[in-house]
């Protein structure tokens, strides 16, 4: 895991001033190296975090001396063993044990179809010295980050958008669209756009060849080459052989994901996702692994309470952090600027003071059960859309089958369950207007300018059905792009590569073509993985009824330090453009008079746009990197 930037189309003079800032900004994502490469029509800097051939083999940016080819790349290939084989039988030779050299050779034996051999995670710049071009990929599922802008006929890119945004020399507004859809609906995709303008992700999926020798705006379009609309398959309609399946193939990611040369560890909530990962990595390793959790002592839900029984189950380090409000104002500067964007909650704070306790403690590579939920239709919004399809196909034999299980599991009446579906199966244009009636509670905190933006239609994946339509969205953009978005900010402030198991290729398209009874067939969310781990899970976790997140008390701290937010808002909001002033004090009133049971949500994003665009857009607020120059323990690798 690693940082990346890199600029194409700028002369070498430009590039030689600006790849070492746009690097040094970044230098948290790679505390073990640096190297910086400079070619006649572009440049490559990089950070390493050392996690798999740790000798100076593994130094980037590698250049292939064979091919000319050249590459930056953060992120890991779990797959690179077997492909690395398969490329000595056909003579080639390597020079180090890293996945990094697997990607030049495989490219350059296979070309572009080369990704499709890929498992993994990652985001890259490749040159190809045959063809003068760099080409610039994301993974699958966006797992790992990779921004672009323009400048004049040359592009910036980078692991990061303060590298840019910073160090570019240019000045960059914020993007109203990405505001508004932010401040509604709690949006933090938006396709290519970013809450800046100018500045690009190239999407999930997706990749960009340049020309090296024309790098014109109409030649910086991006191409789908991971559709997973087209990977749902018919062959796991059988109820028994889907199970199977799925258990093997998360058992071999969760094997794959243990590859590393330095020690590796889970985070444990307690829930199915994280104790499923736990105790599979426990079963698959053949080392003692670290397991770290967070704990607040005023809040109890049933998930943290099931961690004991877990615990019973594996041989390992255990290790906990109790975050508390006022470590939460101090560290929430930075937390802002880790992020580069607003975020919608501060639930996410926990999961930063967790890679903060893996920093401390050594543990470089950490595996996480993000994507179980969007994966395995963990939320009550996929048991409403499954219902809500039945109704639209006029099943309503199997609608009443379906809503007596759920009714039994959650103790929903036949009324409720009946209201959710109808909302589900109605007109998009209907349930689009009900959307909006809701956004506009969040939106008034807007000014007037930004929420006149016209937030285009979203027509992603609608072609598929009903069902797919709102299964494969949450997965690929309303739900997961958000969480693994944090997910590598937060990890990578403290130079830890976060894994994350459920999103290997291979099990997601398995478990994508599933028939959607299959997956609800006990009447509850996960249904599928439930079945998966009876017998690897303790049953009070495995049949645990109510899904909880990390823990926040957001609503407490806000409360407790009400001044301190008081006087941002006197202080700054006046400088603020995109804030309605008026709107966020009423709803900063309301907070404190209802003692914080109301207009929580919709303070919390402004309070983070307020400090979002005083960091990023006015820059009058400086603020560092966390620092890694505390005191850590020496790495354990037994």
């Amino acid at each position: 895991m690693c940082g990346i930037v890199g600029t194409i189309g700028l002369p070498e003079g430009v590039s030689r001033e600006l790849l070492p800032k746009m690097l040094h900004r970044i230098s948290y994502r790679g505390p073990d190296d640096e190297g910086f490469w400079y070619g006649d029509f572009c440049a490559f800097g990089h950070r390493r975090l050392s996690i798999l051939d740790l000798s100076k083999d593994g130094h980037q940016p590698m250049v292939n001396k064979i091919t000319g080819d050249i590459i930056t790349y953060n992120g890991e290939i779990y797959n690179y063993i077997e492909l690395r084989s398969e490329l000595q039988s056909k003579g080639i030779q390597f020079t180090s044990r890293t996945d990094t050299e697997v990607i030049l050779w495989a490219y350059r034996t296979w070309g572009e179809e080369c990704l499709g051999r890929f498992a993994g995670m990652f985001a890259f710049a490749l040159y190809d010295a045959q063809r003068k071009s760099v080409w610039l990929v994301r993974d699958r599922f966006g797992i790992k980050p990779l921004y672009y802008s323009r400048v004049g006929n040359g592009v910036f890119f980078s692991s990061e958008i303060k590298s840019i945004v910073f160090e570019s020399g240019l000045a960059y507004e914020a993007n109203p669209v990405a505001l508004k859809s932010f401040a509604g609906r709690r949006m933090l995709d938006f396709s290519c756009e970013t809450f800046f303008r100018g500045v690009y992700q190239i999407e999930p999926g997706n990749h960009i060849r340049v020309d090296c020798m024309e790098t014109g705006r109409d030649l910086l379009t991006q191409q789908r080459y991971y559709r997973i609309e087209d990977k749902i398959k018919p062959e796991y309609h059988s109820h028994r052989l889907s199970v199977d399946t799925i258990a093997e193939l998360l058992k071999e990611s969760v094997r794959l994901h243990l590859r590393s040369d330095v020690p590796v560890g889970t985070t444990l909530s307690g829930g199915l996702d994280s104790s499923a990962i736990t105790v599979l990595a426990h079963k698959k390793s053949d080392k003692r692994l670290h397991h770290i959790f967070s704990s607040i002592p005023v809040i109890s839900t049933p998930e943290t309470d099931l961690i004991p029984e877990v615990m019973k189950l594996v041989d390992a380090r255990h290790h906990t952090d109790s975050p508390h409000g006022e470590n939460f104002f101090q560290d929430l500067m930075q937390l802002v600027y880790h992020q580069d964007e607003p975020f919608a909650d501060g639930s996410m704070y926990a999961h930063f003071r967790l890679m903060r306790l893996c920093r401390e403690n050594n543990i470089p590579v950490i595996l996480t059960g993000q994507g179980g939920d969007e994966l395995f239709c963990g939320y009550y919004h996929h048991l409403y859309v499954f219902l809500g399809s039945l109704l639209k196909a006029g099943n309503f034999a199997s609608w009443f089958k379906m809503s007596g299980k759920m009714r039994d599991w959650y103790n929903n009446s036949f009324s409720e369950l009946a209201l959710f579906s109808l909302r589900h199966a109605l007109p998009p244009s209907f349930k689009n207007y009900l959307i909006n009636i809701r956004r506009d509670d969040g939106v008034r905190i807007l000014s007037k300018d930004i929420r006149s933006a016209e937030i285009p239609e979203d027509t992603a994946y609608s072609g598929i059905g009903f069902y797919y339509h709102g299964y494969l969205n949450a997965l690929m953009r309303w739900t997961l792009s958000g969480f693994l978005h944090y997910e590598d900010r937060n990890s990578m402030a403290f130079g830890i590569e976060s894994r994350v198991p459920f999103l290997d290729h291979r099990l997601v398209e398995a478990v994508i073509s599933v028939p959607p009874e299959i997956h609800f067939q006990m009447g509850c969310t996960k249904s599928l993985l439930r079945e998966a781990m009876q017998g690897t899970l303790p049953e009070s976790v495995r049949m645990q009824r109510v899904k909880y997140g990390f823990p926040s008390m957001l609503s407490d701290w806000l409360l407790q330090h009400s001044d301190l937010v008081k006087q941002w808002l006197e202080e700054w909001i006046d400088n603020v453009p995109v804030l309605n002033k008026k709107e966020v004090f009423k709803m900063f009133h309301n907070f404190l008079a209802s003692g914080g049971k109301k207009s929580l949500n919709p303070l919390w994003r402004a309070i983070v746009i307020l400090l979002w665009y005083r960091i990023f857009i006015t820059k009058q607020i400086s603020t560092t990197p966390v620092s890694l120059s505390y005191q850590a323990k020496e790495p354990d690798y037994s």
